[in-house]
């Protein structure tokens, strides 16, 4: 379906951005930036010599998930050889598979933060196992939205604001009026938006990273990456700091936290090099109501652990 003909089809974001265009006299240039525009909302369209646009429709998502045996399996099934040689060279063999394939992924769909890939160790055959996060497309798609909508709601703003300046002068201060919202307001945005709209100016938090080996806590994306490059990871610096992180998290070599989770950052600062020495074989010591610090006799390695689940966070 053409949305460009069903434009009762349209979604109000949508037809927002193309009302900025007069789409019966269209240059090469107007296509390209609309293009763009229109994308990054979740849709696309066509254009040819004429520069007339057409076909807007949503974005087709190249979905690569399935079960394969390999690199060449992968490359082979998805109809990847142009990428694989782009990325690994003529001659190229499969050999750290699981890397490939999120190389190749990142490659063909720009998009390898929507992939989890993992080995199935139960499988003789086809043990590597793509798939596709369905819920991670649909919550970038409406992050895009969202970010476009307050946008045009932070446009709106400003121009009531630009207009009622001469009511600040006579004293009547409109602006703290629930009418001042709903004038500026025409998409009826959500209070979770509104809020969003004020707070957009302000340093969004950054997710926070422990690595299990060492237990070192890295604040935010630049630290992580940091942190992987440091261990002579990428040695000849290939790939993106997405990637890394994405191979890091899927290998389960970090724990993803929130800044919020004061718990176990509470837990993590009551450890000292005392209570490690003092804490015998098989025993379990209290940290706060969340977790424990215990000794494994087996291994003699020390974990704290979640107490709800008895699930290892850090080792």
């Amino acid at each position: 379906m053409d949305l460009f003909e069903n434009y009762d089809q349209q979604p109000k974001i949508l037809s927002d951005i193309l009302n900025q265009y007069n789409l019966e006299n269209m240059t090469y240039k107007n296509c390209k930036e609309m293009l763009q525009k229109v994308n990054e909302i979740g849709y696309t369209f066509e254009y040819g010599l004429d520069a007339q646009p057409f076909n807007l429709k949503t974005k087709d998502m190249k979905n690569l998930s399935g079960e394969y045996n390999s690199t060449n399996c992968f490359v082979e099934q998805n109809e990847l050889e142009n990428e694989a040689v782009e990325l690994f060279g003529k001659e190229w063999e499969a050999e750290s598979d699981l890397i490939q394939i999120m190389q190749l992924i990142e490659k063909a769909t720009n998009n390898s933060r929507h992939y989890d890939i993992s080995v199935n160790e139960f499988k003789m055959e086809d043990d590597i196992e793509v798939k596709l996060i369905k819920e991670r497309v649909e919550l970038e798609k409406l992050q895009e939205q969202n970010k476009a909508l307050i946008e045009r709601l932070k446009e709106c703003f400003k121009a009531m604001d630009d207009s009622l300046d001469w009511m600040d002068e006579l004293g009547l201060n409109l602006k703290e009026s629930n009418c001042y919202t709903v004038l500026a307001c025409e998409l009826a945005p959500t209070d979770t938006l509104l809020r969003e709209l004020k707070e957009d100016d302000s340093e969004s938090s950054e997710a926070v990273y422990i690595c299990k080996s060492g237990s070192e806590i890295l604040r935010g994306d630049k630290e992580l990456v940091k942190h992987i490059r440091d261990r002579n990871t990428d040695d000849e610096n290939q790939c993106s700091d997405e990637f890394l992180i994405n191979e890091a998290l899927n290998l389960n070599e970090y724990l993803v936290i929130d800044e919020e989770d004061v718990n176990l950052m509470n837990a993590i600062d009551k450890v000292t090099i005392d209570m490690i020495n003092n804490l015998a074989h098989g025993e379990d010591e209290e940290l706060n109501k969340t977790y424990v610090i215990s000794k494994y006799i087996e291994d003699d390695v020390i974990v704290i652990v979640k107490i709800e689940e008895w699930e290892e966070v850090l080792r």
